[in-house]
Parts: structure tokens; sequence; C-alpha cells
């Protein structure tokens, strides 16, 4: 997403829950972009919504104690880059010993 300008459309069922946080992910190499919105239900927990850049809803997690909202973001995050990176190397990581 570097250098790149998008209109993010938030579009949400629970209007009552607050925004925290929201984190550009990618859908896998060139197909394009999501976004991972981290949520606060006010009530002590947190849950995270993966969604297009245009509002439509891809997932929604279950939700977890607030103060482990993040942790589950940075689980998914390195969970996308994971499956990125597989499908760039062809499912496997080589080195050069």
């Amino acid at each position: 997403m570097r250098n790149d300008t998008f209109t993010l459309i938030l579009n949400h069922a629970d209007i009552s829950d607050v925004i925290t946080s929201i984190h550009p992910i990618s859908r896998g190499p060139y197909a394009g972009h999501d976004v991972l919105v981290l949520m606060d239900d006010l009530c002590g927990r947190a849950y995270v919504i993966r969604q297009t850049l245009d509002g439509k809803q891809i997932s929604k997690t279950e939700k977890v104690f607030g103060k482990d909202g993040m942790a589950l973001v940075t689980k998914l995050l390195n969970g996308q880059s994971d499956k990125d990176c597989d499908a760039v190397t062809g499912g496997g990581r080589w080195g050069c010993e």
C-alpha cells in the first residue's frame, strides 16, 4: 500500500461498538488490499473484522478480552504474511546454505 491513496468505507453491523484501530493487510500477492478493524464492544471484549476497502465484511473473529485484542491482530497479520510468502515461493522457503 506504499504511496497509494484509498478511500475506506466502514460498514459494520454493531454500530454501538467502537473502532480501536485499523490495520492494512494484503489479500495475497497481487490480489489487492483489505483492512483489519479492531473493535471494542465497550463491555471489556474486543474482536477483529476483516473487510475490503469498499466495506464488504469478509470475516469476524470471536470476542476476546480487551487487552488481548492487539495480540489477535498481530496473529492475523503474521498468518497472512506466511500465506503471502508461501504463495510467492511455491509453498516453501529456500535458504542459501
